[in-house]
């Protein structure tokens, strides 16, 4: 998901998100790997620990795009999270209902669908829809003072990297278990280093490779 289209086709992001894809798919597969098993293999810790950053890719490639835009639609940005908002909504209702019908469960969507904010309930990965809207009313903001202040930005971006590498381990040991809506300060770090590589274009040389990539992975997604 990001903020605009942009008028050329972007292979190297296309590369890139179908990487972070893949990895944040085996980071859920290993984290239930490591949870379920009494061998804790290194290598499900390598493919967990990149599963991890990948997330975090998303919101770079949000931030990205965010930074090319040239001005700022508030009106059409909050009709997009709405969209996103009320499409997760009716996906919670479904799964409710495919649950009671076949006995599994019966729960209150409207419960299953707030629980998703904290990481929790049928769908617990809306945490990330509400990280992204935040940040996305955010984008204006930090477009304009890049755009008009730019030592400022840059020192907003140090400032918030040293926060997270001074204060990541207390936060965690307190959100440990807990939604990973708390850790937005560390997707922001991320959301504004996009931001500032949104001059360089990631163009033709991975077309052949996106392309070769996407059939193959589409065809096995479901199988994991």
């Amino acid at each position: 998901m990001t903020l605009n289209q942009t008028n050329k086709r972007e292979y190297g992001i296309d590369l890139f998100r179908i990487i972070c894809c893949i990895f944040v798919i085996n980071f859920h597969i290993c984290d239930l790997m490591v949870a379920n098993s009494r061998r804790y293999e290194f290598s499900n810790y390598v493919i967990y620990f990149i599963g991890s950053i990948c997330v975090a890719g998303f919101f770079l490639m949000n931030g990205y795009f965010a930074g090319k835009k040239k001005e700022t639609n508030i009106k059409r940005d909050i009709k997009k999270i709405c969209s996103y908002l009320f499409q997760a909504f009716i996906i919670t209702v479904i799964f409710c209902i495919i649950y009671h019908i076949f006995g599994l469960q019966t729960e209150n969507p409207i419960k299953e669908y707030i629980n998703g904010f904290m990481q929790k309930g049928i769908i617990p990965s809306i945490w990330y829809l509400i990280s992204y809207a935040i940040l996305m009313l955010a984008a204006p903001i930090f477009l304009n003072i890049k755009q008009n202040h730019k030592k400022i930005f840059y020192g907003i971006l140090i400032g918030i990297i040293l926060f997270n590498i001074v204060f990541s381990k207390t936060i965690y040991d307190y959100t440990y278990a807990s939604s990973s809506i708390f850790w937005l300060h560390y997707y922001l770090a991320f959301f504004l280093i996009g931001m500032t590589f949104s001059n360089i274009t990631f163009q033709k040389k991975q077309k052949k490779m996106v392309v070769w990539l996407r059939n193959p992975i589409s065809i096995n997604i479901p199988l994991y």
